[in-house]
């Protein structure tokens, strides 16, 4: 009964992607219960639906095999294979423009955009007739069950993407995907799940990676036959670790473990569905190269996308000695695609006949939802097909299944299409979109043990987890490196996640928690580390919750971070901003959008009713974020075993909180007037900062030491800071502040004397410049600094400016004519 479905579902899916599919011997190894195909070749268009400038220049799909037991499919296994599955693509502009692939792939992002019309119609249509709630329903037991004998293998996964105008190659591979059904102790056993409440289910994945390779071996020169193969011996294996690669994410492994609870019964702490992944380890490095290649392909492909609608009339010589074709192609671009376009149009004859294309399209489509059209009728659908575009197609598609309904509601259809009669209507319609009539539902129903009638009484408590996901990580480790050393390296330990869906309210709540954090720099010292190693609080701790129960809000974060140690390591600051510096300018298409017109800027100020609508839709958010002491570090010359003064700024207690602001009813809202409603259109936070405050020291011992709790090494007292935030909720409203200011400082008190302020310049002369200042930019040190006994006089900002640079400078009084600041000294 189900042959039917899994060959209309395999027809779809791979007629989609894959060459040359015999829909008729498909069908025949359905029926037989073992589908075995080999050497899928995949369309140059399969990744068209993803709208991006590339096109797959060779995919194979080695072997994909099914077992379907259709006589004892709730009892046996039914295995899926794949293997030794290889994709190579490449940008639309490395291969010469080719009319029949723009229309195949035009043809395919067509109809991908109309089965996403047609789903999210379904979808509404089928939650409209449920009221809005979905429960557990006859199709989630049919899945259940089927899922609950299923075995799935994939191995040997590799997909490439080469871009050979840079000369790089990035790729991910997988060595192998198994899923199997276990006992309640995680021993993978086929029959485990018939004498068992619930169903166990274990997935592992190894050598999964990704990989960026520059300069890279190309393959998009070679044959097809040459480029597989060698994709083939790129696959990273446990014997095969192919060091040739530079990995971005170096290979890793992880476990999946499913539990699912088939009854219908609700059970407060046991979900219908647990999934937990665990990794032990997860590795990640970016060297500058790929950072400079991955900055190349983000432009690379916003380009591709401006330019793919002329890539017709793109020449394909250089600029340079070619300036006749350039200009030629210029011309054609304002001809065609602005000139004739818009006066062709508007002709008559051009409306006459799109007019007659829409007829004709939606005639035919009806005669082939209702009978059997000819193969010349099925051609000419597809060429009109090709000619309209997307939202006339959607109109006519819509027309014509209205019109295919009505025929077959009267007259001589209608014994075939019900007498205008759902026949699984009472049902829930669920045998219809499986393509199963109602006594074979009712077989179903009773091998899976499953009523609809069951399923629909069920209601779920306010705070039951219907679906819960938990992810562990033991350790991630990040490493920046400049294509020789490693720079910087973040390792971060104790990384645990949870993901609860709550149906009651359709609430979502996610729970996140790490442990450790420490980051090391170019001498391998810590400059990031917790304040109190032996502190077993984790370092941050927090959960979201949308559409919480226990409070008024739509959103409701909690989050606290705990202290740690930021060491101001000078060298790996100059490190990471001589890593994120690029040589050539990208094109930043953002700001040739905000070339708008006054008109369109008009529009985007909001009326009374605007912004009622916008009040009572708003997503009111309940945020408390606390951040405990961070202390910052200065060391001369960026590092404590050195020795010599150090700065220490201890930021004390931040958090942000939500103001919660008086509710009011829309009969309010609506007696209100437009700057009352302003004023209204506005979330409302309070940042706070307590005991802030600065020291200094003249070196590590007396940071350890004392001297740390003397009011003599205080340079700022604690001080408290309160700040009033206001979010705009219309930021595209040029009338309205997107966001607002106001604070209040208590009195601040600074202690300075002269060996701190000698300390403090020391510490700041020690700072090393980066090495993208040019020789003449670099300063020159200071060689004469003047005290007058109690007073400093500073005269004018040029002195402080070349004092604080570095250059040689003479404080004097004889420079304090007419100073531009006074520090007294204690």
């Amino acid at each position: 009964m189900f042959e039917r479905v899994l060959e209309t579902v395999l027809d779809k899916a791979l007629g989609e992607f894959v060459q040359d599919i015999n829909s008729k011997d498909l069908k025949l190894a359905v029926w037989s219960g073992k589908v075995v195909l080999k050497n899928l070749r995949l369309k140059s268009e399969a990744l068209a639906k993803l709208d991006l400038p590339v096109f797959v220049h060779t995919g194979l799909i080695g072997s994909l095999e099914l077992q379907i037991p259709w006589k004892a499919l709730w009892t046996a296994p039914t295995k899926v294979y794949v293997e030794n599955v290889v994709l190579l693509v490449v940008p639309k502009e490395a291969a010469p423009y080719s009319e029949e692939k723009a229309k195949k792939e035009s043809r395919a992002k067509k109809k991908s955009m109309l089965s996403a019309v047609e789903e999210a119609q379904a979808r509404q249509q089928e939650g409209a007739g449920k009221g809005g709630e979905e429960k557990q329903s006859w199709a989630e037991s049919l899945i259940t069950a089927i899922v609950k004998n299923l075995e799935i293998s994939v191995k040997s996964i590799h997909i490439r993407y080469e871009d050979p105008t840079v000369g790089y190659g990035a790729g991910i591979t997988l060595d192998q995907l198994f899923a199997t059904t276990t006992d309640e102790v995680w021993r993978p056993s086929l029959n485990a799940g018939q004498n068992l409440a619930r169903i166990y289910k274990l997935a592992r994945v190894d050598n999964f990676s990704i990989y960026w390779n520059n300069p890279a071996t190309l393959l998009y020169h070679m044959s097809y036959r040459d480029a597989e193969i060698e994709l083939f011996k790129m696959i990273v294996t446990k014997d095969r670790p192919n060091n040739q690669h530079h990995f971005i994410v170096h290979p890793l492994g992880c476990e999946v473990k499913v539990i699912i609870d088939p009854s219908n019964r609700v059970i407060m702490d046991i979900p219908k569905i647990s999934l937990s992944v665990h990794f032990s380890s997860l590795i990640t490095e970016v060297r500058k190269i790929q950072y400079l290649d991955t900055m190349s392909l983000i432009d690379s492909m916003e380009r591709g996308k401006k330019k793919s609608p002329f890539a017709r009339w793109h020449p394909t010589v250089p600029i340079i000695g070619n300036a006749k074709a350039w200009w030629k192609y210029l011309h054609r671009y304002c001809i065609e695609a602005r000139v004739k376009r818009k006066v062709i149009a508007w002709r008559w004859s051009t409306i006459k006949r799109h007019r007659a294309l829409c007829r004709e399209y939606t005639e035919l489509r009806v005669k082939q939802l209702t009978g059997k059209p000819s193969l010349n009728e099925l051609a000419r659908i597809q060429d009109i097909f090709d000619d309209l575009d997307i939202i006339n197609i959607t109109i006519c598609e819509q027309g014509a299944k209205l019109e295919a309904s009505k025929r077959a509601n009267t007259g001589w259809f209608a014994g075939w299409w019900g007498g205008g009669k759902n026949a699984d209507q009472g049902s829930g319609g669920m045998a219809a979109k499986f393509g199963i009539s109602a006594e074979e539902k009712k077989a179903i129903s009773s091998a899976i043990e499953q009523s609809e009638a069951a399923a629909a009484s069920q209601d779920y408590p306010e705070k039951y987890v219907k679906l819960k996901v938990k992810l562990d990580i033991d350790q991630v480790s990040f490493k920046l490196n400049d294509n020789v050393n490693c720079i910087a390296e973040a390792a971060v330990k104790g990384i645990s996640s949870e993901i609860g869906l709550i149906p009651h309210g359709n609430g979502v709540a996610i729970s996140y928690q790490v442990q450790t954090v420490y980051v090391t720099g170019p001498n391998e010292s810590y400059v990031m580390s917790p304040t109190d190693e032996k502190n077993i609080m984790p370092i941050m701790d927090g959960k979201v919750v949308v559409n919480p129960s226990d409070v008024p809000e739509d959103v409701s974060i909690r989050t606290t971070f705990s202290s740690v140690t930021l060491m101001g390591d000078f060298e790996l600051i100059n490190s990471v901003v001589a890593f994120v510096e690029t040589e050539r300018e990208m094109t930043n298409f953002d700001e040739l959008r905000k070339n708008i017109s006054y008109y369109s800027d008009r529009l985007k100020s909001q009326g009374k009713s605007g912004l009622l609508y916008a009040i009572e839709k708003r997503t009111v958010m309940n945020v408390n974020v606390t951040l405990c002491a961070p202390k910052i570090i200065l060391p001369e010359n960026g590092n404590l075993a050195l020795g010599g003064p150090l700065i220490v700024a201890d930021l004390g207690r931040l958090v942000l909180t939500t103001e919660v602001g008086e509710t009011r009813s829309p009969t309010e809202l609506l007696a209100m007037s437009l700057v009352e409603l302003e004023e209204t259109a506005y979330d409302n936070y309070l940042l706070s900062l307590e005991n802030f405050h600065v020291k200094m020291f003249r070196d590590k011992n007396d940071y350890d030491g004392d001297m740390s709790l003397s009011l003599d090494s205080y340079i700022i007292y604690p001080i408290k800071l309160n700040i009033n935030l206001s979010n705009s909720i219309l930021p595209d409203d040029k009338k309205l502040p997107k966001i607002k200011c106001k604070g209040h400082l208590d009195a601040v008190k600074v202690r300075m004397s002269d060996l701190k302020i000698q300390n403090l310049f020391k510490i700041l002369d020690s700072i090393p410049k980066p090495e993208s200042l040019t020789s003449s930019q670099v300063p020159t040190r200071a060689s004469v600094v003047a005290f007058d006994d109690d007073w400093i006089d500073v005269d004018g900002l040029a002195a402080v400016t070349q004092f604080v640079s570095g250059k040689e400078a003479l404080l004097s009084p004889e420079t304090a004519a007419s100073p531009f600041c006074r520090i007294h000294i204690i």
